[in-house]
């Protein structure tokens, strides 16, 4: 393992946005992880990034002034002793997860057809979209838990991954690597499963600005009871929506373009005109001048709507 000076981090974000790391060790497996801690103990840096798939971070243009660590060649996928379940490393992409699951007639993740990032950071992050979770597939997470310079390698069953909306312990507490995941399926039809990821995967394409770098959704749907209906209260038209096709939330897109906010540019950074809970990378946008977008939507949303908006995404090195 080496452990290098000043990577650009950019390279590491789907957001193509980001300083560099003062040092920065991709690891293999414990034994390197433990080696990088060390490094850091001698170097006495009090900062330590564990860094997935790039997706959901906006890292600073200052970059990270202490040791990002990545977790490296973690792609693989396998299935176990029952015929149900499935393990995979946490560097494998969800893209490969789908298409091996659903080749294989296993349901479950069929929702997640065109899910970008990671399975670590999905796991991370309890992603989820058309009524699924990963907390509804998976069986164990193996994640090293970081403190002062050391780490402990432990197998976390469902209910300990304390998984909530679009949350879970790793993100809650922080300081973990999540290495693997023990993934636990329904037998289905293989070409349903598929047909139905695709679709999936063009809804996506159809309704979010892929053409830009991007990290997705900027902020969490509102699943507040009390709040949807205050909403509603506001603007009754949504109810149906609501209802049948919002699973009980209401999308933050939503309220974002009825603020009036959909296509507004600071610097190279937008708010996408085509789905207004993503904010893209226009042309050689600054991590500033997402933040001030952020800063500006969630400053509106409070005043005409008297709604308090939550980051889905990390902030790196702020």
């Amino acid at each position: 393992m080496t452990i290098k000076r000043g990577i650009p981090l950019r390279h590491y974000s789907t957001y193509n946005i980001g300083g560099p790391a003062r040092y920065f060790a991709q690891v293999s497996n414990e034994a390197d992880l433990r080696e990088a801690l060390v490094f850091a103990k001698e170097k006495q840096l009090e900062l330590l990034f564990l860094l997935g798939g790039g997706s959901n971070l906006i890292i600073s243009d200052d970059g990270f002034a202490g040791l990002v660590i990545k977790f490296h060649d973690s792609s693989f996928i396998r299935r176990g002793g029952h015929d149900s379940r499935v393990e995979a490393g946490a560097g494998i992409q969800m893209a490969d997860v789908v298409k091996q699951t659903t080749q294989a007639g296993l349901a479950g993740l069929e929702w997640a057809g065109g899910l970008p990032g990671s399975l670590g950071g999905a796991i991370f992050g309890n992603a989820g979209a058309f009524g699924g979770e990963m907390k509804d597939v998976i069986k164990s997470v193996r994640a090293a838990h970081i403190t002062t310079h050391d780490s402990r390698l432990t197998t976390y069953d469902n209910k300990e991954c304390e998984f909530s909306y679009r949350s879970s312990k790793f993100k809650k507490e922080g300081n973990y690597l999540i290495m693997s995941a023990v993934m636990e399926f329904q037998k289905g039809d293989s070409k349903e499963l598929q047909k139905t990821a695709q679709e999936k995967i063009e809804y996506r394409k159809e309704r979010h600005p892929l053409d830009y770098p991007n990290i997705g959704s900027i902020f969490k749907n509102i699943d507040d009871k009390n709040v949807v209906k205050k909403i509603l209260t506001k603007f009754p038209e949504l109810e149906a929506d609501v209802n049948d096709t919002w699973h009980g939330k209401i999308p933050t897109a939503v309220l974002i373009q009825k603020a009036g906010l959909a296509g507004k540019q600071i610097g190279g950074a937008q708010i996408s005109a085509k789905h207004a809970n993503f904010i893209i990378n226009k042309q050689n946008a600054k991590a500033r001048d997402v933040v001030a977008l952020i800063k500006e939507i969630k400053q509106t949303i409070k005043e005409k709507f008297d709604i308090d908006l939550e980051e889905e995404v990390r902030y790196v090195g702020f």
